[in-house]
């Protein structure tokens, strides 16, 4: 992809509703399956430590799986704190509870 078709995709993403823009965004810059990303849980993400830890029941492989985060997709994970911070789900959905 171009710098200008990169910039496009994030456009088109922030076009979408933000739990939505927020998963894609955060597929293009991690690069993890879409399961995975859709299921990351609060208690999966360390803050501090700038890392998500993908337990063995998520991952495709069953081997736990640690994805540092870049500063960008820390804060776009942490913009989803004021709809889903009472939830186990960072994305929870908005139809069922307690879902990924």
């Amino acid at each position: 992809y171009t710098q200008l078709e990169m910039q496009q995709l994030w456009a088109a993403f922030e076009a979408q509703e933000q739990l939505i823009g927020t998963i894609y965004k955060l597929l293009l810059l991690l690069g993890q399956r879409a399961g995975e990303t859709c299921q990351m849980r609060w208690s999966d993400i360390e803050v501090d430590k700038a890392i998500w830890t993908i337990p063995t029941e998520v991952t495709k492989s069953d081997r736990l799986h640690i994805v540092p985060l870049p500063e960008l997709a820390l804060e776009l994970i942490l913009s989803m704190k004021p709809i889903t911070a009472n939830k186990r789900y960072v994305f929870n959905s908005p139809k069922l509870d307690d879902q990924p």
